[in-house]
């Protein structure tokens, strides 16, 4: 693993054409999930268009903008838990042997006493004094289902592969990600993993050198590259193109065994109503697997009546939940 003499800081300003343009050949902590196929929001195939046509896979909406606004309250909160650290803000950093890989953590922990940001006394760390960060800090917010028990690395697939390629590019052993729940503060710990981190790099560089060469990867099944495909074909044109036969005899095929599943799913939850009749919760050997609401609902203001909303909810076996634990795992799992 590199030392930490080994990331370069990179004096870019956040969403500059600078730092648009750095993005534009390499590859940031943001979409190394993107690239293994783990991102919730960008393909692969997404990804590759947005460095081929120099769009940002981190173009910012509404939500985001809230996100960010948030990031320093809770990194904020992160340096009250912490007084052992100095905390400071970062910038975009680039490793020395690998400048197109790239990572802005949202904070830096320093062990140094005293005043950093958010009131603790010490002289400021910079690289250029020879003090470096001894970890990287990500503020997140979301839903508490998605997240394991506090104080460990069972956190989304997708954020493991971000503050690892964070850690990876600074040269860190290790990553906090203090995290909002509502008003509910947590944090999270992950651990350096180098077999994780060889793995990014050489998929990283597998996906760059697809850009470099122009060789489009296949289309998947995410949202992210049907709406790709619809942005990269707006117009109707007349005239017509052969399609393989074997596609769309994927699609029939693909469409009976959903409306059978579909079907199967219906009548397994109507079987689950019947064993339930008016109780609201049902039990499988003293767990918990299904409730029922039955409610009003108040006329609005252009409905003629309200209607009584009558709800099951079956739940998920932890069993049967996803392990988020190991980057390769999932990655090669697509």
């Amino acid at each position: 693993m590199l030392g930490t003499d080994q990331a370069e800081l990179s004096e870019v300003e956040y969403l500059s054409p600078e730092w648009y343009a750095a993005r534009a050949h390499g590859v940031s902590a943001s979409e190394i999930a993107a690239v293994l196929g783990l991102s919730p929001w960008v393909s692969p195939f997404d990804l590759w268009w947005l460095k081929r046509t120099g769009e940002d896979s981190q173009a910012e909406n509404k939500g985001m903008r809230r996100g960010r606004r948030y990031e320093s309250l809770i990194v904020e909160d992160f340096a009250d838990e912490h007084p052992e650290f100095f905390v400071g803000n970062s910038v975009t950093v680039r490793n020395v042997e690998r400048p197109w890989q790239l990572a802005t953590p949202d904070g830096l922990a320093y062990e140094s006493a005293g005043h950093d940001l958010y009131g603790h006394d010490a002289d400021e760390p910079n690289y250029a004094s020879g003090l470096f960060p001894v970890a990287a800090i990500e503020a997140k917010t979301g839903q508490r289902r998605e997240w394991g028990d506090p104080g460990t690395d069972d956190i989304p697939v997708h954020y493991r592969c971000q503050v690892l390629w964070q850690m990876d590019t600074l040269g860190l052993n290790v990553a906090y990600l203090p995290v909002l729940f509502g008003d509910q503060y947590a944090e999270y710990v992950v651990e350096y993993d180098e077999a994780d981190a060889k793995f990014m790099r050489e998929r990283a560089e597998v996906f760059l050198e697809s850009v470099r060469a122009d060789q489009m990867p296949d289309v998947d099944d995410s949202s992210a590259t049907a709406r790709r495909l619809k942005k990269l074909h707006p117009e109707v044109i007349d005239g017509e193109v052969e399609v393989p036969a074997y596609i769309v005899a994927q699609y029939h095929a693909a469409k009976r065994l959903r409306d059978a599943a579909a079907a199967r799913m219906r009548l397994a939850e109507n079987r689950i109503r019947m064993g339930l009749g008016d109780y609201n919760v049902g039990v499988c050997d003293g767990r918990k697997v299904a409730s029922r609401s039955v409610y009003d609902v108040k006329p609005r203001v252009q409905e003629v009546r309200g209607f009584t909303v009558n709800k099951l909810h079956i739940t998920t076996p932890k069993s049967q939940e996803r392990n988020l634990s190991h980057v390769r795992n999932d990655s090669e799992g697509r």
